[in-house]
């Protein structure tokens, strides 16, 4: 068995099997708990809960910046692609980062991150809204 550090563990074994960074982000989103920390039980369990907690913020920094760096019509074909968890329920990362917009930033971020994100989600969500309400008009 092979023995990683607590981020590269995370990155590997879960964050991985997400794909893009906006469905990314709100897996990291949903981790969170009102107090800011972020509730993984079997990170904190192999790892300790400090190593946990780095590990998770450290990757929650990267991935913030991916998605700021991605152009969005990228994010947007992402958006469209959004199908549902593997065991069949309904997820939705767009609506997720919609709802809970303050836990998407990490505790450590630079000046502008913040108004920078929230110029992306809400760009994100006007686009699919529009084009949701264009072929609803179209039906």
């Amino acid at each position: 068995m092979t023995f990683l550090a607590a981020d590269e563990d995370f990155k590997l074994r879960t964050l991985a099997a997400l794909q893009g960074p906006l469905t990314r982000l709100a897996y990291l989103v949903q981790l969170r708990n009102r107090e800011g920390r972020y509730e993984h039980w079997g990170m904190t369990r192999a790892f300790g809960d400090a190593g946990a907690q780095a590990a998770i913020a450290s990757s929650h920094t990267e991935v913030l910046s991916d998605v700021l760096t991605t152009p969005l019509a990228k994010l947007m074909r992402e958006v469209e692609s959004f199908g549902g968890r593997p065991d069949g329920e309904a997820f939705d990362p767009l609506t997720v980062l919609h709802e809970r917009s303050s836990d998407a930033l990490p505790a450590k971020v630079g000046g502008g991150t913040a108004s920078h994100l929230s110029f992306v989600l809400e760009s994100l969500w006007a686009a699919r809204n529009s084009k949701q309400a264009s072929s609803h008009r179209d039906a």
